[in-house]
């Protein structure tokens, strides 16, 4: 079928070119995500701790003032819609929307757990994290929860995508 010289070489060359861009698009692909996860993550948990630390419980009370620091996280050039809820251990609300339904799942005090939800039907990536009331002699925690849309995640993504295919193409 091949019989020239030519033929041949450039089938040597294009079909192991071809499975190497694949797997590098299929890498390039995979860290993005995991970057654009990872960042996301953080802003979400550093949102939460900001606003889990200003939760003062004295005499059965509790009082909180969310600062605006907590949610300047999340400015930039997306829209992206955030949602927050404090509750107490037994699930009442404290602060916050009730977008966001109290955790059931067994959590240790100053542990984050992340999971996709969805509100109002978009996905939302969600943190939870359980905060020990520094005035509380019973041991008492809340748990903070802070959700965001994927737009500027995704948009991350993308753009770090974008990058790294123009910067292997040049």
């Amino acid at each position: 079928m091949f019989r020239s010289l030519k033929a041949r070489l450039a089938i040597w060359i294009f079909l192991p070119t071809t499975l190497l861009v694949t797997v590098d698009i299929a890498a390039i692909y995979r860290n993005s995500e995991n970057i654009a996860d990872t960042v996301q993550q953080r802003m979400l948990y550093g949102s939460a701790k900001i606003i889990s630390e200003q939760l003062i419980f004295d005499e059965q009370n509790y009082h909180i003032s969310i600062p605006p620091a907590a949610f300047e996280l999340f400015r930039g050039g997306v829209a992206d819609q955030v949602y927050y809820a404090v509750h107490t251990k037994e699930g009442k609300l404290i602060a916050g929307g009730d977008e966001l339904l109290p955790y059931k799942n067994p959590i240790d005090i100053e542990e984050e757990k992340f999971y996709l939800s969805e509100i109002d039907g978009k996905t939302v990536r969600v943190v939870v994290l359980a905060y020990a009331l520094p005035n509380s002699s019973s041991g008492d925690f809340a748990v903070t929860q802070v959700a965001q849309t994927l737009r500027g995640r995704n948009e991350l993504r993308d753009n770090m995508i974008i990058s790294m295919i123009r910067g292997h193409l040049l």
